[in-house]
Order: C-alpha cells, then structure tokens, then sequence
C-alpha cells in the first residue's frame, strides 16, 4: 500500500516542530531535506515516492517528538539494559520485586531524566 504525504499534512508537522522547538534541532540536512519534500508536495499535491516519504516520515517523528516521549525512550532502554545484566548475574533470585520495580512508568521517567541530565554534563557517560 503506498503511502503519500500531503502539503497541508506536512506543513502541520513543521508548525508543530517549530512550536516545540524540534525544528531547530534537526540536522541541516533533515531541515534541507524536509523542505524540499515540503515545496515538492506544494507544487504536485503530495509526496508518493516511497523512499523519500519514508525518509520524511523518519523526520516528521523527530518533529513531533516530546520531552516526555523522550525521558520514557532513553528510560526505557536503560532500564531494559538493567533488566538483562540483573538477570545475568542473578540479582532477581534474592531480590524478586526489584524486576517489578524497575518497570514501573515513574522509575523509568526518573532513569531517563538522568539519563539526559548525565549525558548533558558529561559526553563520555553512558
């Protein structure tokens, strides 16, 4: 099924963007990339080239990306991280409720707030 993106839809994502702040932290080639595709949908009434709506698809999530979103994506996968090392070296077998707490959505936002709070400060923390 192919998938099209319309002026007006684009243009929606863009005002978003700019609204959140998102536009100004795209790449200049994302920014360049997702212009063109706008001036493309304007001229010929959308964008139906799979390839290039895939890539301004890929834009349009960053565009529509929130803080929240991103405390619960880097939360998340650190958490997931702890998940596999914990089970590895055994932890969960004296310490079975610390798996349900390291899943719980407030723990998860806490680990992703600093998460981006340590990378902030210092490029080298993982």
């Amino acid at each position: 099924m192919a998938y099209a993106l319309s002026y007006s839809g684009m243009l929606g994502y863009l005002r978003g963007g700019s609204r959140n702040g998102n536009w100004r932290r795209l790449s200049s080639d994302d920014r360049a990339m997702y212009r063109a595709g706008l001036e493309f949908a304007k001229v010929n009434s959308g964008v139906r080239n799979p390839m290039i709506v895939a890539r301004l698809l890929d834009i349009v999530e960053k565009l529509k990306a929130t803080f929240k979103a991103m405390l619960l994506k880097r939360g998340t996968d650190k958490t997931e991280e702890m998940l596999n090392q914990y089970a590895e070296r055994g932890i969960f077998e004296w310490l079975p409720k610390l798996r349900d707490w390291l899943r719980t959505p407030a723990y998860i936002i806490c680990v992703g707030t600093l998460q981006i709070t340590l990378k902030g400060s210092n490029p080298n923390c993982n």
